[in-house]
């Protein structure tokens, strides 16, 4: 559960489809404009889960580690007598990445199950937010040297439960948006499908534990797979500018493998890559087959 952010990648598959009434006469048909709407507020409203996930979902974690890091029993919490202690990191909260998933502001369509678990999030995301904010305060200001830590020992059950909760609803969140729709990338050339796995697979291995020998692999066939966009007969149309995403991606890979084949730091780099990822997002969002709109959802 506290293991370094994971990127999670998702397809979500949605079948455009005609409302046809039985029984009557005149068929109704969705206009494909209606249809791009439904798709594109779906998309949305996914990708702000997403946003709203992605805002505190490392900072939860260095907090939960910075406070354990001195902690000597997380079971019976501080002691007093501890060499050093810290003040926690506070989370950000869902000021502004999570305005539009709550009350009279949360976008459309209804998703039942999706939306019960924002709700979790969000008041899991509060309540750890105030008591971390609470418990910073404390040992910023060295209070617990005036009352023997008794107010510390108080608190720790409580932030405790507060961060497992916070976990347990982030968890519970990702996984209702990676299954909010079928995992089928219809109508895009295996070429492409193919392509997107490694990406994810890349992304994967530079967030968790990089390795360089994977990394090289997984850059080269993605990169020779690249190349092989432009023998798809619509290439122009609806995959140079894919292509061109992908290489700007590979571009940032390839300097994060260098630094890590040469035993140097690659903070920098992979903040780039994350930022070319989103653009390499972008992109693939336009890919929109006849029949069927594919997207990606991110968790970082």
């Amino acid at each position: 559960m506290l293991a370094f952010a994971l990127i999670v990648g998702g397809y979500f598959f949605v079948k455009r489809k005609n409302n046809v009434e039985k029984n009557v006469e005149k068929k109704e048909v969705s206009s494909p404009q209606k249809n791009e709407e439904s798709e594109a507020s779906l998309l949305k409203k996914l990708n702000t889960c997403i946003g709203c996930v992605n805002r505190n979902r490392e900072r939860a974690r260095d907090s939960y580690n910075r406070y354990a890091s001195w902690v000597k029993d997380m079971e019976k919490g501080p002691i007093g007598d501890e060499r050093h202690k810290y003040g926690l990191y506070t989370i950000y909260g869902g000021q502004y990445y999570c305005d539009n998933l709550q009350g009279e502001k949360m976008l459309p369509p209804e998703l039942p199950e999706i939306d019960a678990k924002i709700a979790d999030y969000l008041e899991a995301m509060r309540k750890l937010e105030a008591i971390l904010i609470k418990v910073d305060k404390y040992y910023d200001n060295e209070d617990w040297k005036d009352d023997g830590m008794r107010k510390g020992k108080e608190m720790h059950p409580e932030l405790v439960q507060h961060f497992n909760d916070f976990f347990d609803a982030e968890s519970a969140l990702i996984e209702s948006v990676k299954t909010g729709g079928s995992s089928i990338a219809d109508g895009l050339p295996p070429l492409v499908i193919a392509l997107t796995d490694n990406v994810f697979l890349i992304t994967k291995n530079i967030q968790q534990n990089p390795d360089v020998t994977t990394l090289k692999k997984l850059i080269d066939e993605t990169e020779a797979q690249s190349e092989r966009l432009s023998e798809l007969p619509d290439y122009k149309e609806n995959f140079e500018s894919f292509e061109n995403e992908t290489n700007d991606l590979l571009k940032s890979a390839k300097k994060i493998m260098r630094n890590l084949k040469d035993g140097k730091p690659y903070n920098d780099e992979k903040r780039y890559f994350f930022r070319d990822i989103n653009e390499w997002i972008t992109a693939f969002n336009r890919l929109k087959p006849e029949n069927s709109f594919l997207h990606i959802a991110e968790i970082q």
